[in-house]
């Protein structure tokens, strides 16, 4: 979860979050990646860090992919 701010709560909760879950059965690995960006809600000063989460999402999605492509 980002943005434990005060603002955060003040604006009625977080303004992103992210739930991964990855599994692996045999040699199969799935990954299940939910990723959630209130953007109306964000103030621009806290953007570098939303953006940076949502990129360390992606990053490690592309990882996953890989090692699944790989197996």
């Amino acid at each position: 979860k980002i943005a434990n701010a005060p603002e955060a709560e003040e604006q009625g909760g977080e303004w992103a979050g992210c739930k991964t879950e990855v599994n692996q059965e045999g040699t199969t690995l799935t990954t299940k990646i939910d990723y959630r960006v209130n953007q109306r809600s964000i103030p621009a000063k806290y953007y570098d860090e939303v953006k940076g989460a949502y990129d360390a999402v992606m990053d490690f999605s592309d990882k996953t992919w890989l090692v699944k492509k790989g197996s």
